[in-house]
Formats: C-alpha cells, sequence, structure tokens
C-alpha cells in the first residue's frame, strides 16, 4: 500500500508544474449530472442510464445501467461527459464500480471506460479504452470496488470520457459512484502561480499537516475542507489554522480544496498510517 501511494505521490509531484483542475460526480443531484448526456445506438429498451439510489458510495445515489429485457438488437449505450482539456495530460484519481445481475459478460458483451477526442459522439471520435470492465476481473457480487489512478493520457483539443454497456442479451448490472478526474492545464499562467504558491507539507503525512498559504493569497481564502476521496467532507479547517491534525484519518488520497473569492484550488493529499 506504502509503495502504490509513494507513486501516487512522486507522480503528482512530477507534474506539479501545470495547473491541476479536479473534476467530481457522484451523479447525486442535477449539478453533478450536469453536462452528462446519454446517445442510444441500439435497442431503446426499458433500461438505460439512469441514477439509483438503492446502493452507492456517495450519499444519495449512483449511476446505474441495468440489464436489457429480451430481444435480439443489441442494447448499445454510452454515457458522456462534460468536455475535459487533456492537452497537457491528466488522469483519473478515483473510480468506484459495483457489478450484479446474473451473468457474466460474454462474446461481444462491452462494459468499458473510454476516452473519446475530437467529438462527444462515439461515432467521430477517436476513442482509447482507459479500462475494460468486461474481461476476467468482472465478478457480478454487489460489492463496491474502486480504482485509483487510472491514467488518461495527453489529448489535443476536446475531450469526453464516456461509459459503454453493449449486450445482445445478457443479464448485467452495472453501477457506478464517484468520479474524481484531474485534468491538466498550462492555459491560465495566473491560476497556476496560486495553485503553486500554496504547499501542502508532509505529502504523505501521518500526524500533522502543513498549509503555507502566501499572505496575498491568505487574504482572499474563505474556507478550506479536506474531503475523502468517495466525495464526503471530513474536515473544515479554519483559514487561519497553519496545522491540521489528520492523525484520525484513515490512509488513502484526500482533496483539500481551497475556496477563495476567486476561484477554488484543489491539492491533494496522501495519508499514510
Amino acid at each position: 500500500m506504502k509503495s502504490i501511494l509513494l507513486a501516487i505521490s512522486i507522480l503528482v509531484s512530477i507534474l506539479a508544474a501545470k495547473a491541476q483542475n479536479v473534476y467530481y460526480t457522484g451523479w447525486d443531484n442535477a449539478a453533478e449530472n450536469a453536462g452528462w448526456t446519454q446517445i442510444q445506438k441500439g435497442d431503446i429498451g426499458l433500461y438505460q442510464w439512469d441514477k439509483d439510489a438503492s446502493t452507492s458510495v456517495s450519499p444519495d445515489s449512483c449511476l446505474a445501467h441495468y440489464y436489457p429485457v429480451g430481444g435480439t438488437v443489441p442494447t448499445d449505450n454510452w454515457f458522456i461527459s462534460p468536455v475535459f482539456d487533456f492537452s497537457a495530460g491528466g488522469w483519473i484519481d478515483t473510480l468506484w464500480h459495483n457489478f450484479s445481475g446474473f451473468g457474466t459478460p460474454m462474446t461481444g458483451d462491452s462494459i468499458v471506460l473510454y476516452l473519446l477526442n475530437g467529438s462527444a459522439d462515439p461515432d467521430l471520435a477517436t476513442k482509447t479504452v482507459l479500462y475494460n470492465f468486461s474481461d476476467s476481473t468482472y465478478t457480478p457480487d454487489n460489492t463496491w470496488y474502486e480504482h485509483l489512478m487510472i491514467p488518461v493520457g495527453t489529448h489535443p483539443g476536446n475531450s469526453y470520457l464516456a461509459l459503454k454497456y453493449y449486450t445482445t442479451n445478457n443479464w448485467l448490472d452495472v453501477k457506478f459512484d464517484n468520479l474524481f478526474v484531474t485534468s491538466l492545464s498550462t492555459a491560465s499562467i495566473g491560476e497556476n502561480i496560486k495553485n503553486e504558491q500554496i504547499k501542502v507539507h508532509p505529502n504523505p503525512a501521518t500526524n500533522l499537516v502543513h498549509i503555507d498559504i502566501p499572505t496575498d493569497l491568505y487574504n482572499e481564502m474563505i474556507s478550506i475542507s479536506i474531503y475523502d476521496n468517495c466525495g464526503s467532507l471530513v474536515q473544515e479547517i479554519e483559514v487561519d489554522q497553519k496545522s491540521i491534525d489528520v492523525s484520525q484519518l484513515e490512509a488513502g488520497l484526500y482533496f483539500i480544496k481551497l475556496l477563495s473569492d476567486e476561484q477554488e484550488i484543489t491539492k491533494q493529499l496522501i495519508i499514510q498510517n
């Protein structure tokens, strides 16, 4: 576990010269669903991509697609994200999945996370497989599993994340939750400078974390909060608090969000026990 966290820390340090834009959705509400669109290229059946409140990692609901009912026309449904800028690279910090139903993928079935570049239409975009769930790791045990640090790579122009559900006639129930995405940008030099002027150390940390904020930025700060990789608020911090006790936090990946009058800056924090 420590070696994985160290690798994450090294990766974050290498890419620190570029502004990190962190995106989150748990598909819990209208704001978190904003910009997501569904494209149905096969059977317009009873089931499609939708919210599910029966079980989730985030507080309210998750994204789900249930099995199609009968028929021989393939179900070929895509769920497409808002536009991302991966021209300077990026990665998926975390994504949870849960599979159930009465079957496992058969030949031709496809539960895949794609990167679409150049278009939000899968038929027009350049497609890159980021993660294939329909391989031997598919386990319909109704258990939530977490994926960390899925590389996205560098792609010019507009890019989109896309979840594909394809089956001819199989009982596959799939759910996804708590998607964190980091995209890198070199477009705003001013924001780069502000982001890099804020220091979080030590990182990884075990007991105490120090946040160094320059005076001019400190005067703009409204709030500082720590979120876990499930998107839940775990700690609110006084703006004038220089040291933070993190000894009670479990080992893992966290996000420190600093809100100012002009922008929100997100810093990654790794906790080791």
